[in-house]
């Protein structure tokens, strides 16, 4: 059974080996930024670092639950660096590249993820691979998206080794 890393509901542990259990309250502790998301613990339980070789990640999510346990989840083969609106991830684009985008569609306010592709594609992002992380999951709304200009796409919720598969495969 595969339990999700990423839902529109309170985090809940749920058993499994393919789960990320942290609860919140460590998962922000361990924030990129914070004092100690420096350190990393490969899948063998060794300590290793976030090297410049990482591909560059940008998620943009509202949820600050779900961009914190994607960025855990992503942080030991990623560049990981976050935002949570349009505007931040405008202001985290400018003059700075990325390997891949994770863009949620629903981003809160006035302007969608969507809008945001289209306005990236515009601006120098043309060949940047770009995910659609949505929990638009029904019948044809992958190849909606698809369809925008999005060239792949995950729906919530998900598995870490989901999520991970589908960056390496856009990369």
């Amino acid at each position: 059974m595969y339990a999700p890393i990423c839902s529109p509901q309170p985090f809940r542990p749920l058993p499994g080996p393919d789960v990320l259990t942290l609860p919140p309250w460590i998962a922000l502790a361990n924030e990129p930024g914070s004092s100690s998301g420096d350190k990393r613990t490969s899948e063998d339980g060794k300590k290793m670092r976030q090297t410049a070789d990482n591909p560059k990640l940008l998620i943009v999510e509202d949820n600050p639950e779900i961009r914190t346990m994607m960025s855990l989840t992503l942080r030991s083969e990623f560049e990981v660096d976050t935002a949570g609106t349009f505007d931040q991830a405008m202001e985290a684009t400018a003059g700075r590249s990325f390997d891949v985008l994770l863009v949620d569609i629903d981003l809160g306010g006035d302007r969608s993820g969507v809008d945001l592709l289209q306005r990236l594609r515009a601006e120098g992002y043309g060949d940047t691979p770009m995910i659609a992380c949505t929990a638009y999951a029904l019948p044809g709304d992958r190849e909606r998206f698809l369809q925008q200009g999005f060239d792949d796409y995950i729906g919530k919720p998900f598995t870490r080794k989901q999520l991970i598969s589908v960056l390496h495969r856009s990369l």
